[in-house]
């Protein structure tokens, strides 16, 4: 007979919350075991329903040799109407994929092992990156949900999940579970003010955008044009009180979100637009 943990609660309809186990832990005295021979035992752990800052989401797994894991990140996980973020599926062939947006991203993972996985979740860049045993596998955009790419920036609840398919047996190990504050990258919209009065249209946008400024704003600004790795793609100089409205040529980016940073000798604005063909 296990533990049950008051921390890590059942899913929605199920029933049975999470096994924890004292046998040969990796670090501490106890971590948590998902065996789909228990019965329904899917849990998860509310994470807030956050929508700013960045996340480093980390924990340890071991998936034995024969055996599959899985687990689901949740824009919304009330069970009236969950809204799925993206799912991570560890496979018993050592095969792991990131079903987001409609599309699987394969990666591998080590099997019968203790390894390290994390994830840094950017609510302002709208990314994830992926990481095991501290090597980027794989990176995407954090509002598309599972199924397709319409969702939201809302980080809400992270759920182990005790079915991958009909022919897998799950069983895995979890242990070091640690939620942190992470630097926000170079186009943090949390670490810069505000101020400069400037809309962005149209958004979302085929091929060109332009951005508009208030009767306030008359200096010289220089523009960046970002991807959500916050490359620079593009670079203008913007006068608005000389030349009007600026407008920049995106028919050559492929769809998705973009951001523009725009800087006065004193003032910064980041705007976030989308390209939708």
């Amino acid at each position: 007979m296990y533990l049950q943990s008051d921390v890590w609660t059942s899913f929605c309809e199920d029933s049975f919350a999470a096994n924890i186990s004292t046998i040969a832990p990796p670090e501490g005295v106890q971590y948590l075991e998902v065996n789909s021979t228990d019965g329904i035992n899917t849990f998860s752990y509310e994470l807030g329903g956050l929508d700013e800052n960045a996340y480093d989401l980390s924990l340890r797994m071991y998936v034995p040799s024969g055996r599959s894991a899985s687990y689901t990140m949740y824009h919304d996980a009330t069970c009236s109407g969950p809204l799925s973020a993206y799912e991570i599926q560890l496979n018993i062939d050592g095969q792991g994929f990131v079903k987001t947006g409609g599309d699987n991203i394969a990666f591998s993972f080590p099997q019968n092992q203790w390894f390290h996985l994390s994830q840094l979740i950017d609510l302002d860049r709208d990314i994830v990156e992926l990481s095991i045993n501290d090597a980027t596998l794989a990176d995407w955009t954090f509002s598309w949900t599972v199924t397709s790419e319409i969702g939201n920036p809302r980080l809400g609840a992270m759920a182990f999940n005790d079915i991958v398919d009909s022919l897998t047996p799950v069983h895995y190990f979890i242990d070091d579970f640690k939620m942190v504050l992470a630097p926000n990258s170079d186009v943090s919209i949390k670490e810069l003010y505000e101020e400069l009065d400037i809309i962005v249209y149209p958004n979302p946008t085929q091929d060109q955008i332009s951005l508009r400024a208030g009767v306030e704003l008359v200096e010289l600004c220089q523009v960046y044009l970002l991807n959500t790795l916050g490359q620079v793609l593009d670079t203008e100089s913007w006068d608005p009180k000389q030349g009007g409205d600026l407008k920049i040529s995106v028919e050559d980016y492929q769809q998705g979100i973009y951001f523009l940073r725009v800087q006065s000798d004193n003032q910064v604005k980041v705007l976030k637009f989308v390209v939708n063909r």
